[in-house]
């Protein structure tokens, strides 16, 4: 167990050459009925305030990082070459977050909350479709305690499999015309 930096995480994704970049976490909220299942993928401003205020609190895991690390997380997404790499896989990453929703949802019975953009870190400079899934809110009661079994944690975990492997199939299709 040791902290990697969120900026770190791709750069290991990206080394091992991967097909995939999928970051799961556990949601929070300070509204504690908030439940449900969410996936979010990358874009320079977030789709709404709640996404934007779900990818500002993710990001405040950089505060554990190096000071070169939080000043090149503060540079503002606004340059050509930030906007390209912001939209390069950000199709596929929505198709790949649609698979994975549309696959875990129905397992759990839980609130589908949607798939939504942001800024997060942790995905910048995935090169290769990346999303990042908020598997319910540890915030919730309901959903803390779901969070903690192992059964729950199972289901989520073959629905994200099961959806990377609906998003393969797509792809093998498309590709064998």
């Amino acid at each position: 167990d040791r902290f990697v930096s969120l900026g770190g995480r791709t750069v290991i994704a990206n080394d091992a050459r991967a097909d995939l970049f999928i970051s799961i976490h556990c949601n929070a909220s300070v509204n504690y009925s908030a439940n449900g299942f969410e996936i979010y993928v990358l874009s320079a401003d977030g789709s709404d305030n709640n996404a934007r205020t779900t990818a500002a609190m993710e990001n405040a895991a950089a505060n554990f990082e190096s000071a070169e690390n939080r000043r090149r997380y503060a540079t503002p997404a606004n340059t050509v070459l930030e906007r390209l790499h912001l939209t390069q896989y950000q199709q596929e990453s929505v198709e790949l977050a649609g698979h994975i929703k549309k696959q875990v949802v129905p397992r759990l019975g839980v609130d589908d909350r949607g798939v939504k953009s942001a800024n997060f870190y942790v995905l910048r400079g995935a090169l290769m479709p990346a999303v990042l899934i908020e598997t319910a809110f540890i915030s919730n009661a309901e959903d803390a305690t779901r969070l903690a079994s192992p059964e729950y944690q199972d289901q989520v975990a073959r629905g994200v499999a099961d959806g990377v492997v609906a998003f393969r199939n797509q792809y093998e299709v498309a590709c064998s015309r």
